[in-house]
């Protein structure tokens, strides 16, 4: 029989097409699975692991806000008479929150929230939709308005004792005291310098609900940290000389027809501020209505402007301090300077040849303080001359600087440097008049006093317990202080504006502001006026500001601020009772 031949065992047989397909989907499907498992895998390692503590973190300080027992924020107090009382107190009111996971119809939650408290039911309810286990739903609600809502017992909607701002002076003094925002924080003055110290600290109690997730009732065995109430602020300022000022610049700016009007006394044996303040002003009750915020600002400690002619008498001191002049110098004076290609004139001819220094002041000679500029640099406009000023105005009067008072939003001048294009023979000659430069009027006033004391720098103080800081000593030697006091007196002497029997002395200063071509214009300027007042020496710096008054009255400086500055010298005289000097 012939022999079968039997397949061989390396021959195998061809697989087909199916076969292989059959056989690669498993495993594809697999590896997209293991593939897709180690993403969430490693997703998940991430959020529980690498940003564990964030989210735990997170997630505690937005459930645990509903545990806060919140601070009294502090008491800001001011002087009447001897005794303080006080500005601005607090206001139980309630803040209204949710947890949404509790709030079973939403729609009708919303509903009930509008018609108690008001406000839209739209607004409530895509807040308790939100994907939040803690919402502020209303705050500064009325206790009978909590009240009632409690009594709906609306599941996951809780309340929460907070403080409101009230003020029993009114809006007295609203640019010194700013106001407190509705999420609690301090804007402008006292309330935004001090928001750290009036706020406190909140407290906590221990995360335990009932069944509608609002937090049980607070008692001693629920506290598990108490708050820590604001300290209390006392500030210098009397409430009588406030309410007089303030007064009297709503007055002053409806006489004149001015935009605005500002003010403010430092006593001059510690730099302490009796009174500050600026029209028109605002309601801190109200802030929210306020639709011009630069009514909020304290323009006396945050509007650097060019003050003009009272700047005068710091070019003075100076040359005084230098000995390049005394105050019986004279000068010859055509009304007239060349400043390399500029003419400097004086506002006026007052037809005096050779006036004094003293002369210079009560006159206001343009040429006279250019005349000092000049002897500063030893006869010449140069270098020495420009330094000197320099020198003066920013290391000894610190117009370049903040006073550092306890006021927010406090700004510093702008003293051109010596050495530079902007600070040329020309720019320095116009500041020694006041222009070409900017200042505050608390700079002014600090600088002022620390001249006319004698050479102690004081730091202006609105808060009790800062005053009285020295600052810098022998600014200026104290004979210096004695012959600009001197001066000052003989500028008022005589005038509408003296007060006979008392010691009282002042500067005005009227500066124009620039047009739209950028070109000084008498059609609107700044009135300012600085000087002293006192029994028997200067117990009082005083400077006013009238902004743009009708220009048709003369000059600003004494046309607008020297009545006002005349008018507050009368009310300190009577309410400190000063008895005329023998």
């Amino acid at each position: 029989m012939p022999l079968v031949q039997l397949p061989s065992n390396n021959i195998r047989p061809q697989s087909s097409r199916s076969e292989v397909a059959t056989f690669s989907r498993p495993l594809a499907f697999y590896v997209v699975v293991v593939l897709i498992g180690l993403i969430f895998t490693f997703r998940l390692f991430y959020l529980q692991v690498v940003r564990g503590d964030h989210y735990r973190q997170q997630a505690l300080a937005e459930h645990q806000k509903k545990f806060e027992i919140p601070a009294k924020r502090g008491i800001i107090y001011a002087h009447d008479g001897d005794r303080l009382v006080p500005l601005v107190l607090n206001e139980t009111r309630k803040l209204i929150y949710a947890d949404p996971r509790y709030v079973k119809d939403k729609s009708k939650t919303a509903q009930t929230l509008k018609d108690i408290i008001g406000g839209e039911a739209g607004e409530y309810e895509k807040l308790l939709n939100g994907n939040h286990v803690y919402v502020i739903l209303a705050r500064d609600v009325t206790l009978d308005q909590a009240d009632k809502l409690a009594q709906k017992k609306l599941p996951g909607v809780g309340q929460t004792d907070t403080p409101k701002r009230v003020y029993p002076q009114g809006q007295l003094a609203s640019q010194v005291l700013g106001f407190v925002n509705g999420s609690g924080q301090g804007q402008y003055g006292v309330e935004d310098f001090f928001n750290k110290e009036l706020q406190g600290k909140t407290g906590q109690l221990k995360a335990v609900t009932d069944i509608n997730g609002v937090p049980l009732a607070a008692g001693d065995s629920s506290i598990q940290q108490a708050p820590k109430d604001g300290e209390n602020v006392n500030l210098t300022i009397d409430l009588n000389l406030q309410r007089y000022l303030e007064t009297a610049l709503k007055s002053a700016t409806e006489t004149t027809k001015a935009k605005g009007a500002s003010a403010v006394i430092l006593d001059t044996k510690d730099g302490s501020i009796k009174a500050m303040g600026n029209y028109p002003s605002f309601d801190p009750a109200k802030y929210s209505e306020v639709k011009d915020y630069n009514v909020f600002s304290n323009r006396i400690v945050s509007t650097p402007y060019e003050a003009g002619s009272v700047m005068k008498v710091f070019t003075m001191s100076t040359a005084l301090n230098e000995g390049v002049v005394s105050k019986d110098s004279t000068f010859a004076d055509s009304g007239s300077v060349k400043v390399e290609d500029r003419t400097v004139k004086n506002s006026r001819a007052w037809g005096i040849a050779n006036p004094t220094m003293t002369q210079v002041l009560q006159y206001s000679l343009n040429t006279g303080v250019v005349h000092l500029f000049k002897q500063l640099g030893g006869g010449s406009f140069n270098k020495q001359g420009r330094e000197k000023l320099h020198d003066y105005l920013v290391d000894k009067y610190r117009f370049n600087a903040t006073t550092g008072i306890e006021l927010a939003g406090e700004a510093g001048g702008d003293i051109p440097d010596a050495t530079t294009n902007d600070g040329d023979n020309v720019r320095y000659a116009n500041i020694s008049f006041g222009q070409g430069m900017t200042v505050t009027m608390l700079q002014v006033v600090a600088g002022l006093n620390a001249v006319i004391n004698g050479g102690t720098y004081y730091k202006p103080a609105i808060q009790e317990k800062n005053v009285g800081q020295t600052i810098a000593k022998n600014i200026v030697k104290p004979e210096v202080g004695a012959d600009l006091r001197d001066m000052m007196r003989s500028v008022i002497k005589g005038s509408a504006f003296d007060k006979p029997g008392y010691y009282v002395g002042g500067k005005s200063g009227t500066a124009q502001l620039l047009d739209a071509n950028g070109n000084y214009t008498d059609d609107k300027t700044t009135g300012s006026y600085l000087g002293f007042i006192g029994s028997k020496q200067a117990d009082y710096v005083i400077m006013v500001r009238v902004d743009e008054p009708d220009s048709s009255q003369g000059f600003s400086g004494t046309t607008a601020a020297a009545p006002l500055f005349s008018s507050i010298c009368g009310y300190l005289i009577q309410y400190y009772a000063m008895a005329p000097a023998s």
